[in-house]
């Protein structure tokens, strides 16, 4: 298989288009590859690879540093499509999927996996455990009023 042919299947399967994404020519080794390979994300959203300058966040230095992925753009394609297409065999393998319900019928589909890791800075997730206790704290409160006074349940039915 051609270098051309590996890069086209892999932008099917990953978010990868052409090496000229706009992404600054003199990063090297695995960030290098990832910000010349990965598509630009589309303007709005949220891009987890790049801040708004286009300058990869600090976040996927330090991922890149850690990983032992190799770094040429034609190698770092194919052993993420490689991975990317072995993760897809298992799940199916494992028959691990999640129904869908629309319109009164299921449809089963394949677990969505993605091959990167969403990576979430210490900041973030404290963000995230402050709204899960919360949550937790306001359940335990309703389960409790639930089974003693039930206070909740004849204030919604008076």
């Amino acid at each position: 298989m051609s270098q051309s042919q590996s890069q086209g299947r892999s932008q099917a399967t990953l978010p990868f288009g052409p090496e000229d994404s706009g992404a600054d020519a003199g990063e090297g080794g695995v960030l290098g590859s990832l910000l010349r390979l990965a598509r630009p994300a589309a303007p709005g959203p949220w891009d987890e690879l790049r801040d708004a300058a286009g300058m990869p966040r600090e976040r996927w230095r330090r991922f890149a540093a850690a990983t032992t992925l190799p770094a040429p753009e034609a190698e770092l394609a194919c052993e993420l499509d490689r991975r990317a297409g072995e993760m897809a065999r298992q799940i199916r393998h494992d028959g691990v999927t999640h129904n869908v319900f629309r319109d009164g019928s299921v449809a089963s589909r394949p677990w969505s996996l993605e091959l990167l890791p969403l990576l979430i800075e210490a900041d973030e997730w404290a963000g995230i455990e402050r709204g899960v206790l919360q949550r937790a704290a306001l359940l335990e409160a309703m389960l409790a009023d639930l089974q003693g006074a039930q206070r909740l349940l004849h204030a919604a039915f008076d």
